[in-house]
């Protein structure tokens, strides 16, 4: 199977990277950059603490980039150290809910639609925003980014049976929250009915 242009450049570049070329780095830096922030962006719902989390990974990839064994599996790794610094920071923020600035707030996942989503998708996406910030964390990594239980659970920390459990947990809450607005929808349709 033939590999993109630009994934043989990624492996060009992480090469000369793991090689102590500066203007390697760069570059690769200068493309996987503002990947790596989307993905953060989406993660935390919170421009400032993803461009943190990211700052955090860049220097845990610069760190580790020469262990690198296959060039072609930076961007999985990439975004596994990025998933660990979101935890951490979400961690963080669980640990001291007081401060302002971290996850705790209500952050709500970028709308990639521009306003043009159905209701019931912004009702979850709302729903989200106000849970816990380890609960949007995980259901965002599993269901949004569809990452595997056992990545998620080391990214984490964890067993993968306490994130299956800690997932019941944060769906039975996003279901609590959106239970009312689906009962006052059935209402108003059978009201329409009489």
């Amino acid at each position: 199977m033939a590999r993109a242009p630009q994934a043989i450049l990624d492996d060009l570049l992480v090469l000369e990277a793991q090689r102590g070329r500066p203007d390697a780095w760069r570059a690769l830096v200068g493309r996987w950059h503002p990947l790596l922030l989307g993905r953060a962006v989406r993660l935390l719902g919170d421009r400032d603490l993803a461009a943190d989390a990211v700052q955090d990974a860049w220097a845990s990839i610069a760190r580790g980039i020469t262990r690198l064994e296959d060039p072609a599996r930076f961007a999985p790794w990439a975004y596994r150290i990025l998933a660990r610094r979101c935890a951490d920071h979400v961690r963080r923020a669980v640990r001291r809910p007081d401060r302002s600035g971290d996850v705790g707030g209500a952050l709500a996942p970028p709308d990639p639609l521009g306003g043009a989503e159905a209701e019931p998708i912004k009702a979850v996406r709302a729903a989200i925003s106000t849970l816990p910030g380890e609960q949007r964390l995980l259901l965002t990594l599993r269901y949004a980014d569809g990452v595997p239980l056992a990545v998620i659970a080391d990214l984490v920390g964890t067993s993968e049976g306490t994130v299956k459990s800690r997932l019941h947990t944060a769906r039975a809450a996003l279901r609590r929250l959106l239970e009312p607005r689906e009962t006052d929808q059935r209402e108003g349709a059978n009201h329409g009915r009489a």
